[in-house]
């Protein structure tokens, strides 16, 4: 739950946008075509935890992104240096003009977020 309340200080327009506003749609058409209550409360129940899920897993592969491209910029790793110290290819991970984009899961981050921590220059 901690975490849940930190990815939203951190992304509050996001959260309003890729969680309030969904369930309010979900509960609003529900409400509209006269269903009984019960299940317009089930209903939003489930669309409330389905789009948290989604919303604080999407937000922490964000925010181990960042760290990932903290810790490179903070150690000067180049791209082939980073290729060399991890394993990973160029589908896994792309340059843009001031930090790099990972295309993996958010364990994959972790555990190169931790082997680039460890590694000395």
């Amino acid at each position: 739950m901690k975490a849940f309340i930190e990815n939203v200080k951190l992304r509050p327009k996001q959260f309003i946008m890729s969680f309030i506003l969904p369930c309010l749609v979900v509960w609003g058409a529900l409400l509209i075509l006269e269903s009984n209550m019960q299940q317009v409360m089930i209903y939003g129940i489930v669309s409330f935890l389905l789009f948290s899920i989604r919303f604080n897993l999407y937000i922490s592969s964000d925010v181990l992104s960042e760290k990932l491209n903290n810790i490179i910029k903070e150690k000067k790793i180049s791209k082939e240096k980073l290729f060399k110290i991890t394993g990973l290819t160029k589908y896994e991970v792309t340059e843009k003009e001031t930090h790099f984009e990972f295309y993996m899961t958010s364990s994959r981050k972790k555990k190169y977020l931790e082997m680039i921590k460890c590694y000395d220059a």
